[in-house]
């Protein structure tokens, strides 16, 4: 929850005395930070050889210090206010008081240019403009770090009134640009004329949007994730239908380049999901472990400043082990990383080698070695069904990963994607029934293990499972940014599905214009399809989800979907509980023919 304090004036300054930074051994970068108001472009100050989101990132700061600021607010070219405006925000790092408190005078003069101090990034509708905080304020907030789960809380209500605040606003500005003929200011003079006649302008609106496929109005947003794709390999594997591509010859990445044009793919989706909070991010590809620690770190500090971040938010970084390296591996975590997922796939060398992966089983375990000592959180993705491969050799492969202790494990089926080079050149796979004996073993074994399968391929022990694809199979939205990257994202209008250009190259260039090029696919869900899309998420869960997330999040009503609930009790695939929306066992084992049933 973020604030803006104000003093005097529309952007005034606030007391900072109990702010002290060091002068001598801190360095400036440039950053932005996005409240719910303004736009904040300015310097950051941070200790020399220390990572700027490693400040951003720790759960005790309060503030971080940014000079030299230009404010602006959403939607403006110039500068509101006076020229002489700058903006901060500040960190109280009780480290850096208590060994360089005395040497913080030169920058602790700057206070007097400050006009705006946002507290976190964001701001609350309700706490948008307040006294500026006295010392013993900001230590009372400092304090207020240890009740992590109360304010967590607290942030999710109010984010939902929020959110709420938002999506009626937009609503009534989609009804008054319906008034066709009328200035936008004749129709708030005359606002008995606009009360008169919302209700028919909506059912026309409706009516018109019905015509053109448009989705169902919604009435609240799920929660918004992060998707980061990273395109490149060092080879890419025979079986992988991902957007993947081999790395340059030489092995160097365009990283400058990458990374402008994923700040200007990011840029051109805020207005989209201005001012709403990010639980988790999600860096995948390819292989995301080829970046640098430098560029990780740039990533995660745009991502900071752009998108209002929980602080505990989930961010997982996935892995190759043949480009794993312990110190990128801490230096990821130094950035922000607090989990790490592991393509091991086998520690079989004969099926690795089948599989084209670079790695082999001795690298596979360094790798998870080096995982878990950089951070607490660490996956590891298996596959079974593989060439050649029977039930021994599929729980051998588990039992090497389980030793390890991680909390959580993936396990994916080998399928024959199209447009692969397995496709094109089918290997040997086991038959059906062997496959099928293969995920009872597994899921008995890890079960044995304390790890329960939650979802079709995951499997985590108490506490453990990945927010962030729990957030897919609940059918959150999540913004999809970088090439080839998918998105969904909740409107007032409705649900609206977004792909980026998949070729890396091609996306740089037009997300680099600026001109919205680098998006490929943009189409809004229509009422028909959306039972479906809910259906086939949620019922992966095992535990399936509350009834009311179909109403919250399709903006339709269980009746939409009534006739097809009950042919799917009555066939005994869906649990006739009115509670919650999930499948029976029977359900659970032909969950095809269960999901097909809302099509």
């Amino acid at each position: 929850m973020a604030r803006i304090y104000r003093q005097r004036g529309p952007l005034c300054g606030a007391s900072l005395d109990a702010v002290t930074v060091l002068a001598q051994n801190v360095v400036p970068s440039e950053a932005q930070a996005y409240t719910l108001d303004f736009r904040v472009f300015g310097l950051v100050h941070v200790r020399r050889g220390t990572p700027m989101s490693r400040y951003l990132n720790q759960r005790e700061r309060t503030y971080v210090p940014m000079t030299g600021c230009r404010v602006y607010r959403p939607g403006l070219e110039q500068q509101p206010g006076d020229g002489r405006g700058a903006a901060g925000l500040f960190v109280i790092d009780p480290r850096i008081q208590r060994e360089n408190g005395p040497a913080g005078v030169g920058i602790d003069r700057l206070r007097f240019l400050v006009r705006v101090v946002v507290r976190e990034i964001g701001a609350h509708h309700d706490q948008r403009f307040l006294a500026a905080p006295q010392p013993l304020e900001h230590f009372r907030d400092f304090l207020r770090r240890g009740i992590a789960d109360c304010e967590r809380h607290d942030r999710e209500v109010a984010q939902h009134c929020l959110q709420e605040r938002q999506l009626h606003f937009q609503r009534v500005f989609l009804r008054v640009r319906e008034r066709r003929g009328q200035h936008l200011r004749q129709v708030f003079d005359r606002p008995h004329a606009f009360r008169i006649h919302r209700h028919s302008a909506e059912r026309r609106l409706q009516r018109r949007r019905a015509g053109q496929g448009a989705g169902v109005p919604l009435s609240t947003l799920p929660p918004l994730s992060v998707y980061v794709h990273v395109p490149w390999c060092v080879r890419k594997c025979p079986y992988c239908d991902f957007n993947s591509h081999a790395a340059p010859a030489g092995g160097a990445l365009p990283e400058k380049r990458y990374l402008d044009a994923l700040r200007s793919d990011l840029e051109q989706a805020l207005p989209v999901i201005w001012g709403r909070q990010v639980h988790t991010v999600f860096i995948g590809g390819g292989t995301p472990s080829l970046l640098s620690p430098e560029a990780l770190d740039t990533l995660l500090s745009m991502l900071r400043a752009c998108l209002n971040l929980w602080p505990d938010a989930e961010i997982t970084l996935e892995a190759n082990p043949g480009t794993a390296e312990a110190a990128r591996f801490r230096d990821y975590a130094a950035s922000g990383v607090n989990r790490i997922s592991l393509g091991i796939q086998s520690f079989d060398d004969g099926r690795l080698q089948a599989l084209g992966r670079i790695h082999d089983a001795t690298q596979a375990r360094a790798a998870i070695e080096m995982a878990m000592r950089a951070v607490e959180r660490v996956n590891l993705d298996l596959m079974f069904a593989l060439p050649g491969q029977d039930v021994a050799g599929a729980l051998a492969d588990l039992d090497a990963a389980l030793a390890y202790g991680t909390e959580h494990l993936s396990l994916y089926h080998l399928t024959l994607e199209p447009n692969t080079v397995f496709a094109k050149y089918p290997p040997q796979l086991p038959d059906e029934d062997v496959a099928a004996a293969m995920q009872d073993a597994l899921e008995e074994r890890a079960a044995q293990a304390g790890l329960a399968r939650y979802e079709v391929s995951a499997y985590a022990r108490p506490g453990a499972r990945c927010r962030h694809n729990l957030n897919y199979w609940e059918f959150g939205d999540y913004l999809g940014i970088g090439p080839g990257a998918h998105g969904k994202i909740s409107t007032p209008a409705g649900i609206v599905r977004e792909a980026r250009v998949r070729n890396p190259e091609s996306w740089m260039d037009k997300a680099l214009a600026g001109d919205g090029g680098h998006v490929a696919e943009r189409r809004t869900v229509t009422a028909a399809e959306l039972p479906f899309e809910f259906m086939l998420n949620a019922l992966r869960l095992k535990e399936g989800v509350p009834s009311a997330y179909f109403a919250e999040r399709t903006g339709l009503t269980l009746a939409a979907v009534a006739h097809q609930i009950d042919a799917a009790v009555r066939r005994g695939l869906l649990d006739p509980d009115p509670a919650r929306l999930r499948a029976t066992p029977l359900g659970w084992r032909f969950l095809n023919d269960l999901q097909e049933i809302f099509l």
